[in-house]
């Protein structure tokens, strides 16, 4: 019995992690959050650029609309979330230029 009680007494000391614990906790948190952080930012930059062609496109659709109602206006701009997208109708094609993380995209559309 008494044997016992030293065991369970012992064990109760050991309430903290030791050193080998600590440092294996810690390399794989990094690895996980080494792994995570660049294809999350990936994903983000992705994302980004699929919602500014969308965007795009919504302006070209605009831009059509405008000029159906107004034939002479064959050029203009839009800002759609502080980026501002140039339009142009040339030759039954609608297009659209904007910048997309410093550099220049271009979105036509023929009508």
């Amino acid at each position: 019995m008494s044997i016992l009680v030293q065991e369970e007494s012992q064990l109760n000391k050991e309430k903290g992690f030791s050193l080998i614990e600590t440092m294996l906790a810690l390399a794989i948190f990094s690895m996980i959050f080494l792994t995570l952080l660049p294809m999350t930012s990936e994903l983000y930059e992705q994302m980004e650029k699929r919602k500014m062609s969308y965007h795009a496109m919504t302006v070209n659709y605009d831009a059509t609309i405008r000029h159906k109602n107004n034939p002479n206006q064959t050029e203009g701009f839009t800002l759609i979330d502080s980026v501002r997208y140039d339009w142009e109708i040339v030759n039954d094609q609608v297009c659209s230029s904007y910048t997309e993380f410093n550099e220049k995209r271009r979105s036509c559309v023929a009508y």
